[in-house]
């Protein structure tokens, strides 16, 4: 799959395509354009000035546009399909608000599902 097609927010979707516009979900090329197209995003409004948004929602917490950048995130860096990305996020936002131990974290998360896939 085309990272590109991961990216449910039109601005990000337009700086990955000068990036990388063939990148492959899960490959370098796509993690580096996803970090340079998302790099400034303004995640809070406690500093005056309004949070950006992504795919249409607010950065600030419970707004929910940190759901849908964090799944469209692991759909581009590891090629997961957006239903895997839900489940992987959800179980993230359930740990963060349980504050879980320091084992069951987001990048176990992925690293389980990979394993699953087969991917190393």
């Amino acid at each position: 799959m085309l990272a590109i097609d991961a990216i449910r927010d039109m601005t990000i979707k337009a700086k990955f395509a000068e990036l990388a516009p063939n990148a492959q979900a899960g490959s370098l090329e796509a993690q580096t354009a996803w970090d340079q197209a998302v790099d400034g995003l303004d995640f809070d409004s406690s500093d005056g000035t309004p949070a950006d948004s992504y795919g249409d929602k607010g950065l600030d917490a419970g707004q929910g546009g940190r759901t849908i950048l964090l799944q469209d995130k692991i759909m581009v860096n590891d090629g997961a399909t957006l239903e895997e990305a839900k489940v992987i996020s959800n179980a993230n936002f359930i740990h963060i608000a349980n504050q879980s131990s320091n084992a069951d974290t987001l990048g176990g998360r992925i690293a389980d599902w990979k394993a699953a896939q087969g991917v190393v």
